[in-house]
């Protein structure tokens, strides 16, 4: 059998991008009410996603953009 190679830096980071694509397409079609929703917990893992992109970009000014932004949105969801 074949060993498989590991994967690159920017391999990984593509991957941590279609997988927030992926997690954030989950929770809009749950916001909608559908009667087949995905797993409610989909939410949880969108800000470890950020964190694994971030780490990967590794830009302080983009990070604390990011990061900035996703606690607004979660400051404007409380009210």
């Amino acid at each position: 059998m074949e060993q498989l190679e590991a994967r690159t830096p920017q391999q990984d980071l593509l991957l941590n991008h279609l997988l927030l694509a992926e997690l954030v397409a989950k929770v809009t079609y749950n916001s909608t009410n559908p009667p087949d929703e995905f797993d409610e917990d989909s939410g949880w893992w969108i800000a470890p996603c950020l964190k694994d992109i971030l780490d990967a970009v590794n830009d302080e000014n983009f990070s604390l953009t990011v990061w900035s932004a996703l606690s607004l949105e979660a400051e404007s969801g409380d009210r």
